[in-house]
């Protein structure tokens, strides 16, 4: 399922990063940056047992079908000496699914 917030979020940062790739780059040394990363999240190997040693092993990627969702990350930074760097980082990602499971589930 993918998230309905995300179209928005991903537009938002689309508009943000072509503002301000402009600037960053006019600048001979570029002490503001901007990376962005967009792409899919594909639930793979997902095999889970709480605790576990005594926890009832199920799987999140065949018992509960998760799918693919589309992720984003924004980065921008200030960087003020060589060496010293200050970084936000933007990076929401959800894979939701909601199931009845019909066996007794042991945490």
């Amino acid at each position: 399922m993918i998230n309905t917030r995300f179209p928005r979020a991903f537009l938002l940062a689309m508009l943000l990063t072509c503002a301000c790739v402009p600037a960053v780059l006019a600048q001979s040394a570029p002490r503001w940056f901007v990376d962005f990363e967009a792409g899919s999240v594909f639930p793979g190997y997902c095999d889970v047992r709480i605790p576990g040693d005594t926890g009832t092993l199920f799987s999140l990627t065949d018992d509960f079908s998760t799918s693919s969702s589309l992720f984003v990350r924004i980065r921008a930074g200030f960087r003020f000496r060589p060496r010293h760097t200050v970084m936000v980082l933007f990076a929401p990602l959800a894979l939701l699914n909601y199931v009845l499971v019909g066996a007794t589930v042991y945490f």
